[in-house]
C-alpha cells in the first residue's frame, strides 16, 4: 500500500506520541499543511531520514550504497517525485522500528514539545492552550498572542502555564467567597445588619 508524505508524517507523530490526545489533535487540525509545527517534524527532515535510512540499510545487506531506484525501492519503494511522491507503506512502519530513526524522532519530539503535569505537548497546542486560559477569543488578540509567546523557552512556557492555573484557582475561590457571602446576606434578617456598633 503506498501513501502520500502526509501520512508518512502522521506515522511518525503516531509512534512518537505527538499531538495524539484529542485537544492536541483538534488544534492541530486548524494549522496548513505548510505549518512546520504541525507535525513531530518537517516534509524536509522526513525525507532526509527515509533517504538516510535506505542508504544505510543498503548498505548493510550489500556492503556498496545503492546504484539505481531499483536498488533504492527494494528498502522502501518510493512512486512519484517532488510533491507527488508516495512510500510503500510498510517499508515506513519497518523504518519506524529501526533505532536510529527512533532517536532521530525522539530529538524532535523533545524539541517541539514542553512536559505539562507530566504529559508531552506540542509548543504550538501550549500557546493555544495559554490564550485560552487567558480568555483570548478574538482571532486578532489571539494572534498577538502568539506572535508574543511564540519565541519563549520551554521554561518561560511551565512557568507562564503555571501562572495562569494559579491566577485561575485563585479566581475560583474568590468567586465562591463571593457566592457564598452572597447566600449568607440574603438569608440575614433585617436586624442582622446593626448587630455590631461602629465606633468613631
Amino acid at each position: 500500500m503506498m501513501i502520500k508524505a502526509e501520512e508518512v508524517l502522521e506515522l511518525f507523530d503516531l509512534v512518537t506520541g505527538y499531538g495524539v490526545d484529542n485537544y492536541s489533535r483538534r488544534v492541530l487540525q486548524t494549522l496548513s499543511k505548510r505549518d512546520k509545527r504541525k507535525h513531530v517534524t518537517t516534509h524536509k527532515n522526513m525525507s532526509r531520514y527515509i533517504e538516510s535510512y535506505i542508504e544505510r540499510k543498503y548498505k548493510e545487506k550489500n556492503n556498496r550504497p545503492p546504484m539505481d531506484m531499483e536498488e533504492r525501492d527494494s528498502i522502501i519503494k518510493i512512486e512519484g517525485s517532488t510533491k507527488g511522491m508516495r512510500y510503500d507503506r510498510e517499508g515506513i512502519i519497518l523504518m519506524l522500528e529501526d533505532r536510529r530513526i527512533k532517536e532521530l524522532l525522539q530529538s524532535q519530539l523533545e524539541k517541539n514539545t514542553v512536559m505539562i503535569e507530566g504529559q508531552s505537548m506540542p509548543k504550538v497546542v501550549s500557546e493555544y492552550l495559554f490564550a485560552e486560559l487567558n480568555g483570548i477569543i478574538e482571532d486578532t488578540k489571539r494572534k498577538e498572542f502568539y506572535e508574543e509567546i511564540k519565541g519563549d523557552s520551554t521554561e518561560d512556557l511551565k512557568m507562564k502555564l503555571t501562572i495562569m492555573e494559579l491566577e485561575l484557582k485563585s479566581r475560583e475561590t474568590f468567586d465562591k467567597m463571593i457566592k457564598d457571602y452572597d447566600e449568607v446576606a440574603e438569608n440575614r434578617s433585617p436586624e442582622s445588619l446593626y448587630y455590631y456598633d461602629i465606633k468613631e
